[in-house]
């Protein structure tokens, strides 16, 4: 929070600016960064007011769901490889056939690799 802060402190408030946050940094670490991005917003609030030239960015995404979180965090831009844009098109499939196909895959690796017991 305090280097978000520190940023904000120096940004000019007539120029363009993205604040980069490493947000799977922060998880990898084991904190959630959505409380930490939050407390950014309202800081830039309080000594910027609402009007603002800046956008927040979530970067270093881990999970599929990092886009769910920066979404709800209020970021504007978020940094996904291409195998995490994949999986959010899979966001509101039925659970109980993710959970078959799922299994069901698990079954054909097991098939394909020739091992018994």
């Amino acid at each position: 929070v305090n280097q978000i802060k520190n940023v904000i402190n120096f940004l000019n408030p007539n120029t363009p600016a993205i604040i980069s946050v490493f947000a799977g940094r922060i998880a990898d670490a084991g904190f959630d960064p959505a409380p930490i991005i939050a407390e950014g917003f309202l800081y830039y609030d309080s000594v910027r007011g609402t009007t603002s030239n800046f956008e927040f960015l979530w970067a270093s995404s881990r999970q599929a769901y990092a886009y769910k979180e920066a979404e709800n965090a209020g970021c504007d831009i978020i940094t996904m490889p291409n195998d995490l844009i994949k999986k959010v098109k899979a966001f509101g499939k039925d659970l109980t056939q993710f959970s078959q196909e799922t299994c069901q895959m698990f079954y054909d690796d097991a098939i394909k690799s020739g091992f018994t017991i």
